[in-house]
Formats: C-alpha cells, sequence, structure tokens
C-alpha cells in the first residue's frame, strides 16, 4: 500500500497528494516538506523501486536551425509567428511554412544533385552560392548579344540570382541565408535581362541544355503574362517533354513552373496560370504561392478547372500582396543579391509602388550585407522551394521517375486555408502548402525492415536509423504478436507473412508504412508427417518413398521449413539408398529413401523431421506391404544368349503346389510375336531356345491358368 510506503519513510500521509498513474505514482506534497528529502527517505525504504523528485525536463526539438545572419528572416523555411520584416514589422503565423528546419535532420541534399535555374544569371563566386557548388558551362547564356559563355547576371538583373539562393544557399557559413537544399548544385542558365530575353527557340534550346547536360531538377521562375494555351509554344512543349522523359536517363527531370501573379483577388481577380505553366504534360509541377498565414497569395492565381489546364499543383510561402494591392503589404521574401549596390538591395526599382522606396535598404547589417535582400517575393519565390524539394527527394533516392517525384510533394502537401479540396485538390492551392519534411518521409528505399527470418518461436525486427522521436507500430494480417516498438519481438507460427512497420516521424513529417515477409516456426506436429510409397512392388526390387507434412511432399526439404529426415524401417531392409539430388517429386526424393526390401510382406516406416525448432517426435509407423503380383516365375539366366529357363518361384507370394505355367508368349520390343509354346498339361519349368534371335530386350508373358504376367528378358551374344 502507497500509504504504508509513506508512513515507513517517516512522512505525515495527510501532507501528501497520491496521483496514481498507470506505472507509477506521482505525490504532491506540502510546501513545508522538502521534495528531495521525501524522495530520499522513501527511497531508503527500499519499497520502492525508484523515488526522486519530479524535475522540469529542458527537452528540445531534434531540427536544424542553422547559423545564418537572416535564417530567422525565412518564414518560408520555419515559421514560429516571429516577425521577419522589420521594416513594415510584419509577423507570420506559427507553422506556415516548408517544415525545412525538420527536414535537415534527414538530408541537406547530395553534392551529385543538380538544379538548373532558367532565368536572368547566378553571380559568379558569390559569397553564399561559391562556383565549388555551381555548374557554369560554356553556351548557358541564351540572351542574344551576350557572351553565351557567361551565365552571370548584368546591372541589376537579381531574379536569378534570388531563385538559386532560395535553392541552395550555403548553410552554416555564419552569413546570408540558407537555401532549402543548401548541399545540391545549381546549373546557371541564362534565358533572360532586363533589356532583352531568348525567343521560344531559344527558351526551347535552353530547356535541352539543362537535362542534356545533367540538371536533375529544372527550375522556372518565368512565363508568358497572361497566355492561357498550353501549346503556345509548340517548341517549348516539345523541349519540356523530351526533358520529363529522355532527361536523368529517360527517368525525366523534374520541372517546375511558377504559376504567374495575376490575381488580384481583393478586387476579384482569380489571375490565370500562364503558358507554360499549364502544358498538358504529366509531372510537370505548376506553383503557385501561400502568405505568411497560410493564406492564399492575392496575386496567386486561382484553377479554373480543365480549362486550357489552368491547374495549380502546389503551393509554397511567398510575400502576400504588392503595395498597390494591398496598404502596407510589400515583397519581404529573404534571399540571396547581387554584391555591391546593384540589385534589389538598396532598392532600385522605380516602377514597382512602394514601399519598398528606391533607395531603401534591407537588410542593413550584417556579413556582407549588400549581398542580400529581404526583397523578393511572387510566385517567383515560391517554385524554388518546390524545385529544391524535389533535389533533397532525389538526394535520398536518385531512382525515382519524375513522376513518382511529383506525386511525393504533391501528396504530402498540407491542406491549408480552410477551403475545399476536392479528391485532395483545391483551386486554391492544388494539393495544397509543401511540406518538406513530409516529402522526404515518404521517400521509398530510405529505411526497411531489418531481422532475422525464417525463425524459431520469435525473433527482433528493427527499423534503424529512423529520426529521432520516431515511433513504429507493427501490424500483420497473420497471427502473430509482436511486443516492444522498435526494435520489436515478433512472435507466433506463419509461413511467408507480410509484417508492416508503420513509421510517424514527429513535427509534421507524416507516416510511411514499410513492409517486409518473414517465416516463422515451431515445433513440428508428428501427426501432420506422412509416408508417400508405391503400393506394390516385388521383394529385392528399389522402391521410393518419400517423406509428406501435412500432405504436401517434403521435396525439396527446404519446403515448409523442414531441413532434415530420418528414417526408421523394421525389419532393416537389404539395401536403403538416400537421394540427396534435386528432381521430381515422384522419382527422386530430397530427404526421402530408396529401399530393397528382402524378402516380402510387412515392413514398419517412422520418421522424424527436423526445422529450426528441432526435431519432432516420431511419427506413427506406417506398414508397407512387399508383394508381387506378376511375379510368380522367374526368367535365368537373364541376360540369357542360348536357353532361357522359365520356372515357377517357390518362394513368391501365392505360389502353391498346383501352380504351373501353361502357356509362354515371347514379344520384341515392338509388340510383335516372335514365339508361342504352350503347355496343356502345365508344369514348373520350360526351357527356350533363344539363340537364334536378335540381341535386345523381349517380353516374356507367361500365363498359369488364371492370369497373365510379365517380365523383361534381355537377350545377349
Amino acid at each position: 500500500n502507497i500509504n504504508d510506503v509513506i508512513k515507513a519513510a517517516g512522512v505525515d500521509p495527510a501532507t501528501i497528494k497520491i496521483n496514481a498513474g498507470k506505472f507509477f505514482y506521482l505525490l504532491e506534497i506540502a510546501l513545508s516538506l522538502d521534495a528531495l528529502d521525501v524522495a530520499n527517505r522513501i527511497q531508503e525504504t527500499k519499497l520502492a523501486v525508484f523515488s526522486y523528485p519530479n524535475f522540469i525536463a529542458p527537452i528540445e526539438l531534434h531540427q536544424v536551425i542553422p547559423n545564418d545572419t537572416y535564417f530567422a528572416n525565412q518564414f518560408y523555411l520555419r515559421n514560429t509567428g516571429q516577425v521577419f520584416n522589420p521594416v513594415e514589422n510584419h509577423a507570420g503565423t506559427a507553422n506556415a511554412d516548408i517544415n525545412a528546419s525538420f527536414a535537415w535532420t534527414r538530408t541537406t541534399g547530395n553534392n551529385n544533385i543538380i538544379v538548373a535555374v532558367l532565368d536572368q544569371g547566378v553571380t559568379s563566386n558569390h559569397p553564399d552560392l561559391p562556383n565549388t557548388r555551381q555548374v557554369r558551362l560554356n553556351g548557358s547564356n541564351f540572351v542574344p548579344g551576350e557572351n553565351a559563355n557567361d551565365p552571370s547576371p548584368g546591372a541589376s538583373d537579381n531574379h536569378g540570382n534570388a531563385c538559386a539562393g532560395i535553392i541552395a544557399a550555403t548553410q552554416n557559413n555564419n552569413e546570408g541565408i540558407s537555401g532549402v537544399a543548401p548541399s545540391v548544385r545549381i546549373m546557371p542558365i541564362k534565358i533572360m535581362s532586363e533589356t532583352a530575353g531568348a525567343d521560344a527557340a531559344g527558351l526551347a534550346n535552353a530547356i535541352d541544355f539543362a537535362w542534356q547536360n545533367g540538371a536533375h531538377v529544372i527550375s522556372n521562375s518565368w512565363g508568358f503574362n497572361n497566355q492561357t494555351n498550353p501549346n503556345f509554344s509548340p517548341a517549348i512543349v516539345n523541349a519540356i517533354t523530351r526533358a520529363v522523359t529522355q532527361g536523368r536517363s529517360n527517368l525525366g527531370c523534374i520541372v517546375a513552373f511558377s504559376a504567374s501573379n495575376s490575381a488580384i483577388h481583393n478586387f476579384g481577380i482569380d489571375g490565370t496560370v500562364a503558358f507554360p505553366s499549364n502544358v498538358n504534360i504529366n509531372g510537370v509541377l505548376t506553383v503557385g504561392a501561400s502568405n505568411r498565414n497560410d493564406g492564399q497569395a492575392n496575386y496567386s492565381p486561382t484553377s479554373s478547372g480543365a480549362v486550357n489546364n489552368q491547374i495549380i499543383d502546389i503551393v509554397a510561402p511567398s510575400h502576400h500582396a504588392y503595395a498597390n494591392q494591398i496598404f502596407n503589404e510589400t515583397l519581404e521574401v529573404w534571399t540571396i543579391d547581387i554584391p555591391g549596390l546593384t540589385g534589389y538591395n538598396p532598392w532600385n526599382d522605380p516602377f514597382m509602388p512602394a514601399p519598398p522606396s528606391v533607395g531603401d535598404i534591407l537588410p542593413t547589417t550584417g556579413t556582407n550585407n549588400l549581398s542580400y535582400t529581404g526583397r523578393m517575393g511572387g510566385t517567383s519565390a515560391s517554385c524554388p522551394q518546390v524545385a529544391a524539394a524535389a533535389a533533397l527527394v532525389l538526394s535520398l533516392n536518385n531512382t525515382l521517375t519524375q513522376q513518382a517525384v511529383f506525386n511525393i510533394l504533391t501528396q504530402t502537401a498540407d491542406q491549408i486555408g480552410g477551403v475545399t479540396y476536392t479528391n485532395g485538390v483545391s483551386d486554391e492551392f492544388g494539393w495544397g502548402r509543401l511540406n518538406l519534411c513530409a516529402a522526404l518521409t515518404r521517400v521509398p528505399n530510405q529505411w526497411s525492415i531489418t531481422g532475422t527470418t525464417p525463425f524459431c518461436g520469435s525473433t527482433s525486427l528493427s527499423v534503424p536509423n529512423l529520426p529521432a522521436g520516431s515511433t513504429v507500430t507493427w501490424t500483420s494480417p497473420a497471427p502473430l504478436t509482436f511486443s516492444g516498438g522498435n526494435p520489436t519481438t515478433v512472435s507466433g507460427v506463419a509461413t511467408n507473412a507480410t509484417v508492416t512497420a508503420t513509421v510517424s516521424v514527429p513535427n509534421r513529417c507524416g507516416s510511411v508504412a514499410l513492409q517486409t515477409n518473414i517465416t516463422g516456426q515451431g515445433a513440428l506436429d508428428p501427426n501432420a508427417i506422412g509416408i508417400y510409397t508405391d503400393t506394390y512392388f516385388c521383394p529385392g526390387q528399389y522402391t521410393n518413398v518419400g517423406a509428406t507434412y501435412n500432405g504436401n511432399l517434403v521435396c525439396p526439404i527446404n519446403q515448409h521449413g523442414i531441413t532434415e529426415v530420418q528414417w526408421s524401417i523394421n525389419p532393416a531392409p537389404a539395401d536403403v539408398q538416400y537421394n540427396t539430388g534435386q528432381g521430381s517429386c515422384f522419382n527422386v526424393y530430397n530427404g526421402g529413401i530408396r529401399i530393397r526390401p528382402h524378402p516380402g510382406g510387412a515392413y514398419i516406416i517412422s520418421m522424424r523431421v527436423k526445422n529450426l525448432c528441432g526435431w519432432s517426435d516420431w511419427s506413427e509407423g506406417s506398414v508397407m506391404s512387399v508383394t508381387c503380383f506378376g511375379s510368380f516365375f522367374t526368367l535365368s539366366p537373364n541376360p540369357s544368349s542360348s536357353n532361357l529357363e522359365v520356372k515357377v518361384d517357390e518362394k513368391a507370394t501365392g505360389v502353391t503346389s498346383t501352380t504351373s505355367i501353361q502357356e509362354i508368349i515371347i514379344l520384341d520390343k515392338l509388340g510383335n510375336q516372335i514365339k508361342h509354346i504352350k503347355n496343356a498339361q502345365g508344369s514348373r519349368r520350360s526351357v527356350i531356345d533363344v539363340s537364334g534371335l536378335k540381341a535386345g530386350y523381349y517380353l516374356v508373358k507367361v500365363f498359369n491358368g488364371k492370369e497373365w504376367q510379365t517380365k523383361t528378358a534381355i537377350i545377349g551374344k
């Protein structure tokens, strides 16, 4: 009794409130008592397994918080409701982000994965994206009149930098921002500047250039404004088709397009999904924008059904609205900038409604602060987040097809916004807002079930290398028993049972089901053991004897879990051969025997079988009758080259003193009659001259007055 334990500790039970839990007691003591002293006294009674104060337990969430200077401003990566825009004093809503910090516990990317950014170019050796993490190729600039071998931005063309930084800016370098996939590489491909751009043929060539030069993902934050024809440029459509079918050695590049910034929802304008984001090509990701509060960004277009494929597939966080749409709203996605006084920091676009005003600086402090900006936005900022997510998926498994990656990203998206999702899809957000950690959880072949199978009685199964805090639930349609989480002990008897481990990863990361087949074994049932043998055969002849279990032939012996067979035969036969070769169950018994009993009569055969759990008991004896119907006579000598004696077998079963040989017919192997000898009086012996016969096999048919029986004679010279 818990009160007796408290009294034994020298404490008045009236000063303690007892809370009975399922596995332990939680005691609330009076303020006049010392918790540590009471706990020690209870422990010293030796009546309790443990006793200690219920200390506050400081715990931490297992996530990656990089040391990059402006990471706290990247609300799209980690949104805790913090103020991330210090100028307009904007704060977000907790969890209205892509869940990146938890995803990074799985991977920050693989350096072999390359994301092509088709845009305004990327700065060479940017402080947050050095050339060691860029794939800068000759022929990658498709802007007419520019150096074809230099994909760097000109003047204030920072759009390509901004997109590339969102994807892959260096993490944990004590400056700047963190990319979504900070360990992958960027392939800058320049298709436009402020004053010029590639034509349709050039854009098609740029797409082909990306996949032909090893890009795994192609990020496209560009499109033809308000152009709703999904086949507006067949050359571009065909190039996208080639990328998603022939790229990555025919697995297909993952291609993402921003949907456009054509909506003004507060004015009732839903906008359009502009070409090429509306192409009718399976697996191409059309990306819209959510905002800092998990609502629809004011400019992000709403799907209009199947008409011209105006469909949003997925969204990612970006700024909420432009200043000319909603008061005090502005661009607020943090990313990299052209170093120095060009680019977006300081702000230098006089045609963009303020804020920001021309000359505004954001950020104003930090290492190389003018190499970064807090003034990016639109679906242009959402698209590279999805492209980077695809790169992280491929970092875990680069054997996935582009359609498989599309499915992973869309089917793990969070259904946000309080809108209607029909069959999992809404007009405003498609499948929902990107959830990077949930997507990585669903990547196949990154985790597997390990354990010993087949096993006897029980074995341990586990899923190794799971993220911290993950839980595993085990199920099977077979009558198995699971004890424990990860690892678990599985017990019970089942053959080829399917086991499912449902892995739940914490922090909005979702769950994934893993499957394996196991073989559990128990003690073998001697009552299930049977013996298969020929029904009738003659003394001195061989017959095959095989084992059965539950009515099935044990052939080969590794079936039914049986690894060995032992035999007992009484009385001992003249010869026993143990077969070990593989073959047909009906003529070669792997684990069976071939016996030659002598003489005739009854033999008692028993056997036992062995599996991982050991030997079974001996089976009940099976009676094997050894008789010889059609063997009342003998042939000798056999083979013969002159005289062949046909004689009644005095020892044969059923032979009496009146048994005689009354008629003999010799046939060749084609069934032609060679000799026919009749002995109406009957005798027990007859000699036939066979010297005139050709060498070979002959059938000798003998009639004893009741039945014909046949044997084979070999005639040789």
